[in-house]
């Protein structure tokens, strides 16, 4: 009896070493497998983290890229105080920019240059047998005549002239038949100083330069010299323009086109003379709106 009894206590101590072993091995791999899952997850939240930082800094510096190649062209003209405070972001097109100076005295960075290279390219504008553009040079009456003319027409041949237009344009004069033809059209008035004459060399300011640019981007043969109506009483698109102005209806037009700006002060300095730099950019953002032929 003594001798069975040795036996079981034996067994059931080898019995318990095993299940305490048994043990001892299934909490060592539940603590393993817990620190696999927890690196796992946290290695799968850092990647996450990582992904949703960088998309986060790409998308900030695309926007920064954006902000910073604006595609509104530049130009000499302060921009409207009305501006909004929102703008369409388009970035720049190639033929937008000049990578050459297309003029001895038009450098590539010049703000008019792209609207420079534009107009001579399309033979709007010619430059001067110096190599010189001169876009600081005042424009007159009979060259805006001409700038007109080619812009509508898609020639630099001049229109026969057989008689003199006004008072004070001759036959032989190289403007004579551009400056008839936008008499005839109603673009510019003949009889400027109510004695018959067209006043050739007086400067173009830029309430009249609206109103040209209205007339030839409205034009049709149903109405070959189209006309705004008045401003309303009271309106002023700008300080310095009252409703009652001839050129009011116009420049607002102008405005709200894209072809001229105000200045920051809210005023529109009507009477300012413009430019053949100037001119050009007027006259690239006016073509933009010409109906196709």
């Amino acid at each position: 009896m003594q001798t069975t009894n040795v036996k079981v206590n034996h067994t059931a101590r080898f019995a318990l070493l095993v299940s305490a072993a048994l043990l001892l091995v299934a909490g060592v791999s539940w603590l393993l497998i817990s620190q696999l899952t927890g690196n796992n997850g946290q290695a799968d939240r850092a990647l996450t983290n990582n992904a949703a930082n960088a998309a986060t800094n790409n998308q900030s510096q695309l926007s920064s890229d954006l902000s910073n190649a604006s595609g509104v062209e530049p130009t000499n003209e302060p921009q409207s105080a009305a501006a909004p405070a929102t703008q369409t972001v388009v970035l720049p097109q190639a033929e937008e920019l000049c990578y050459t100076a297309p003029f001895v005295d038009v450098p590539a960075d010049m703000v008019a240059c792209p609207a420079i290279q534009w107009a001579v390219q399309n033979k709007v504008v010619e430059g001067y047998t110096d190599g010189t553009f001169r876009p600081g040079t005042l424009v007159n009456r009979q060259q805006m005549s001409a700038f007109l003319y080619r812009l509508v027409n898609h020639t630099t041949v001049a229109p026969a002239c057989t008689q003199k237009p006004a008072n004070d344009i001759p036959i032989n004069s190289p403007f004579c038949g551009t400056i008839t033809w936008a008499i005839n059209n109603g673009i510019m008035v003949g009889n400027a100083d109510q004695k018959g004459n067209f006043l050739p060399k007086v400067y173009v300011n830029r309430g009249g330069m609206t109103l040209y640019m209205y007339i030839i981007t409205n034009r049709t043969d149903e109405n070959p010299q189209p006309r705004l109506a008045p401003c309303e009483r009271g309106e002023k698109p700008f300080t310095d323009i009252n409703s009652d102005s001839y050129n009011c209806p116009y420049i607002a037009w102008a405005v709200d086109s894209g072809i001229a700006n105000g200045y920051t002060d809210g005023s529109f300095h009507p009477n300012d003379l413009t430019t053949r730099g100037q001119m050009v950019m007027f006259l690239k953002r006016t073509a933009a709106l010409l109906p196709q032929q």
